[in-house]
């Protein structure tokens, strides 16, 4: 038997945004339906991913209500049952597992999320600029969420709370891994790198011998923006690893010194030229531009460079409108070789140039 039924979900969709009224007799058994159905159901099932090993920790409440007027006597009905599940540490962060009942869809959700609006006289726990990249982690361009599981209304009781539990669980076991990187990527942490050593330019591919401190931090002094190192060497290890495997490993070289005592990310050799790479992992993909571009300019510009055939920013951020017209604009106005490009880590694929 399935922990949800059908006509209560129903039911809770037809009366979503619904207008209470504290004292009213018929909004009072509406609020007693809702508090002893849907939300004691998504409660119980809270508890119990709470209650299994994989190291959670969960927040609910049980208010089926926004906060209204009149002193909280009129209010509205919410129009879904969410309770967080996240990492021990990690609350008050925005970032979280939800579960629960939309009630739009009418449908059972499992999905990463994070704090879109702060709750009634609750602290965002995000500033505007987290949110933005939350988004762009989080979130599909049509505004669906990408980590997602659904439960359509047909299915869900087929659903006990012991099959509820294990879905979760599994659910949450598959995107653990991206729940922390998005985690370290809207919350960093600031450790300062040593600078590269010095070295000339000449191609070699591989790896590279620059060692990279996973708990530190690229850092930008002037604006006080840092980028995780993790996710910097992450992306550069996998960007690595993609393109040799397209192109060869004896085209691609990660890391190459320049006299300047500077280093190129990412070069790949095409015929006779190269193609500089660019990695940057700033939570705002305007920051990670801005950052690349003069970095680029350099290596291929400076008199001590070396002309590339192109110049290619990577990012974990997909391009948007404004970017791609950026881009286009460098290349047909000042005619600069310059190409932008998302690599994806929970997908490990690269995008298309834009």
């Amino acid at each position: 038997m399935g922990l949800f039924t059908i006509p209560e979900i129903e039911y809770f969709h037809e009366v979503q945004g619904r207008t209470y009224h504290a004292g009213v007799l018929e909004d009072e058994l509406l609020g007693h339906v809702l508090s002893d159905g849907v939300w004691e159901k998504t409660k119980q099932w809270a508890k119990s991913v709470q209650r299994s090993e994989i190291g959670f920790e969960v927040s609910f409440r049980k208010s089926w209500q926004k906060s209204g007027w009149d002193n909280g006597r009129v209010a509205q009905i919410k129009p879904y049952t969410w309770a967080r599940v996240f990492k021990p540490g990690d609350d008050g962060k925005g970032i979280y597992f939800t579960i629960g009942v939309d009630a739009g869809s009418q449908s059972l959700l499992i999905k990463i999320h994070y704090q879109e609006q702060a709750r009634e006289q609750a602290k965002a726990l995000l500033t505007p600029l987290q949110r933005q990249l939350c988004e762009r982690l989080i979130k599909s361009a049509d505004g669906s969420y990408t980590y997602c599981q659904e439960i359509r209304l047909q299915n869900v009781e087929e659903y006990s709370l012991e099959r509820l539990t294990a879905e979760t669980i599994a659910f949450i076991q598959k995107y653990e891994s991206t729940y922390d990187l998005i985690m370290r990527m809207v919350w960093p942490t600031l450790t300062l790198p040593p600078l590269p050593p010095p070295g000339p330019i000449s191609f070699e591919p591989g790896l590279g011998p620059k060692s990279t401190n996973p708990n530190g931090v690229l850092y930008t002094k002037p604006e006080q923006t840092i980028q995780p190192a993790l996710i910097h060497l992450q992306v550069s290890l996998a960007l690595h690893r993609h393109l040799s495997e397209i192109y060869g490993h004896q085209a691609v070289s990660r890391e190459m010194h320049k006299s300047n005592n500077t280093l190129i990310d990412m070069v790949r050799q095409e015929g006779d030229g190269l193609l500089f790479y660019e990695i940057k992992t700033y939570p705002s993909i305007r920051t990670c531009i801005r950052e690349a571009i003069g970095q680029l300019l350099e290596y291929s510009y400076w008199t001590t460079g070396q002309l590339a055939k192109e110049l290619i920013i990577v990012t974990p951020l997909p391009a948007d409108e404004e970017t791609r017209s950026y881009m286009n604009n460098l290349r047909t106005t000042l005619n600069l070789p310059v190409w932008y490009q998302q690599f994806d880590l929970s997908q490990n694929t690269l995008s298309s140039k834009v």
